[in-house]
């Protein structure tokens, strides 16, 4: 990695921790459920995923729509549920 790829890298941790308020390390270790709620709390909104792509080959794992907080942990219960 050249300095100039380093230094892109940084500029994308300096924005993801200055948009979320958390440093890059407290970001990885935190549950999906703390991080919901930090986000909820921080947008003053229900946190919701989406593509922004089109579905190409074999689709896409997002379906290009809206997915709500209930209908993601659905999905996740039913993901661990197997496991």
């Amino acid at each position: 990695m050249t300095n100039q790829e380093g230094s892109k890298w940084d500029q994308v941790v300096h924005g993801i921790e200055s948009r979320t308020n958390l440093c890059i390390t407290d970001l990885c270790d935190m549950d999906i459920s703390t991080l919901r709620e930090h986000f909820d709390a921080k947008f003053s909104k229900p946190l919701s995923y989406y593509s922004a792509f089109p579905v190409i080959g074999r689709g896409s794992a997002l379906r290009d729509a809206l997915i709500g907080t209930d209908a993601l942990n659905r999905e996740v219960d039913e993901i661990l549920s197997h496991g």
